[in-house]
């Protein structure tokens, strides 16, 4: 798909996420076009998510399973939530929005330096994070997923890592693990598939799925 007519300015400029409804509707962010784009599984142009002139910039978005679009509205620090008739609904503040996903009643978002868990009406369940290089610390989160069981799942990209966590900020484990040199006490990573985990989504077996641009894989 490369967009919705022959013009020019009917063509995807700069997509920088995907998303499927229930329905089958693949979603395409066009950032560049301050829009989100729908088409169905063959192709055929079905709408668009858009909010005034320059209304949204769709950093990332994620579709509920009652076909409601959460948007990382990264220009304007927010999460703004529309139907698929792009009917705008709500939304509530984020600083910096990167990632969401979500699932049930739950919405989990990523951002530069940590996480933040809220009810699907914008309410905040739990925020944690600082930026660094600890295991529970981060450098730009640039995937989220949650799990079937409620886990909550991160790329933490520049550190080069995979993380989960329960919805208290329990760290439950890190992909890699931490290693320490035999020359001194300094942590390091140790080998790792990843050069730079982003986006990542679960397959209809439960898999957890990511992309690694750098690596030009899906893992």
């Amino acid at each position: 798909i490369y967009g919705w007519g022959k013009a020019e300015n009917e063509q995807l400029y700069g997509p920088s996420d995907v998303g499927v409804g229930t329905d089958g509707t693949i979603w395409v962010a066009d950032s560049s076009r301050f829009q989100i784009v729908g088409f169905s599984p063959d192709g055929q142009y079905t709408g668009v998510i858009k909010q005034g002139e320059n209304g949204i910039f769709p950093q990332s978005f994620d579709v509920s399973e009652d076909n409601e679009i959460y948007v990382c509205d990264f220009a304007h620090d927010r999460i703004a939530v529309f139907s698929a008739d792009n009917e705008f609904l709500r939304e509530w503040e984020v600083p910096q929005p990167l990632e969401v996903s979500v699932r049930g009643d739950r919405v989990f978002v990523g951002s530069r330096f940590g996480v933040a868990l809220y009810d699907t009406e914008g309410t905040i369940i739990n925020v944690w994070g600082s930026g660094g290089k600890e295991p529970e610390q981060f450098d730009v989160v640039r995937g989220v997923a949650i799990g079937e069981d409620g886990t909550l799942y991160t790329s933490d990209t520049q550190n080069k890592r995979v993380k989960a966590y329960d919805e208290q900020g329990t760290l439950l484990w890190v992909y890699p693990e931490a290693s320490t040199e035999a020359s001194g006490s300094e942590e390091t990573s140790s080998s790792s598939p990843f050069q730079l985990p982003t986006g990542m989504t679960f397959d209809s077996a439960g898999r957890l799925m990511l992309v690694d641009p750098f690596e030009f894989a899906v893992i």
